[in-house]
């Protein structure tokens, strides 16, 4: 289990690593998972943030083991100073992707840490490098729950770590990329055995993907809706800088366009566990 936001906005890197990393303590919310005592439930198997700067249409990713309070603010500084005078003035929006680990599946490594990132041409092929003239889009991905049943890999995928969020990741991707339809997200996730919830983020440099899934423990499994002058927040528990919010319920996909930070939201009424799987008809993704 995991703590994660996304940022879209004019959000300042610090402010986002100091309250991930009190999400992370669990000294923010009473929930399920830590008996609603405070302190009982910290997320500290490593972490990582992904950043992305419009002005310069690069992502930076840093990763750790440790537990984010132990080295964020070295991180901070780096983040932060990623962006220069200029760029700020000519475009001020950014993505911050932030996740904190609570190890169920893989061991505590580099491999096993979110965000989760792989770079898919413009045909949707999976290249393992960029070729002269051959157009790239890389998607981040993060994944706050556990799942039981195997998830099977189209042989063109190679995951580098052991975890069930890893290859959710990438049934997901093999989905979404025929139909860019946000619910097929949903419909992928709902065709494994995820006892609590199975909720995820997914980027890519022109919007972000936010299903939540949630079968039991709400108070720990639902997340929150910010939005603000400084932008949209989405996280995994209501932050002390970001007030109020809007409680996101099982079913709930945010789109957020990181150009007009404009928000689509798709919901779903029916209740947990009785949902129709609809299972995306497959294509043959090939390395170029």
């Amino acid at each position: 289990m995991c703590r994660m936001l996304i940022a879209v906005g004019t959000f300042n890197s610090q402010t986002l690593l100091q309250n991930a990393s009190a999400m992370a303590q669990d000294v923010l919310s009473e929930h399920e998972l830590n008996n609603f005592t405070k302190g009982n439930f910290p997320h500290k198997d490593g972490w990582g943030i992904a950043k992305y700067n419009p002005n310069t249409n690069k992502w930076i990713t840093y990763k750790s083991t440790k537990p984010i309070w132990t080295n964020y603010k070295l991180t901070s500084r780096k983040v932060n100073n990623s962006t220069t005078k200029k760029e700020t003035k000519q475009h001020s929006v950014t993505v911050t992707i932030i996740h904190t680990r609570r190890a169920t599946i893989g061991k505590i490594s580099m491999a096993n840490t979110h965000p989760f990132e792989l770079t898919i041409a413009a045909s949707h092929d999976i290249v393992p490098q960029k070729k002269e003239n051959q157009k790239l889009q890389k998607y981040f991905f993060c994944h706050n729950g556990t799942i039981k049943d195997n998830i099977p890999q189209n042989k063109v995928f190679s995951p580098k770590g052991t975890t069930d969020s890893e290859k959710l990741f990438h049934s997901i991707l093999e989905n979404y990329l025929l139909t860019k339809n946000p619910i097929d997200i949903r419909n992928t996730i709902n065709q494994y055995n995820y006892p609590g919830a199975s909720n995820i983020i997914l980027s890519t440099n022109e919007k972000s993907l936010i299903s939540i899934n949630c079968k039991k423990n709400p108070h720990y499994t639902h997340m929150h809706l910010f939005q603000g002058e400084q932008g949209i927040l989405i996280s995994s528990e209501k932050l002390p800088n970001f007030q109020p919010t809007t409680i996101l319920t099982h079913g709930t996909i945010i789109e957020i366009d990181h150009h007009t930070t404009k928000i689509t939201m798709h919901t779903n009424t029916v209740e947990p566990g009785k949902e129709t799987t609809v299972k995306t008809s497959k294509k043959k993704i090939t390395i170029p």
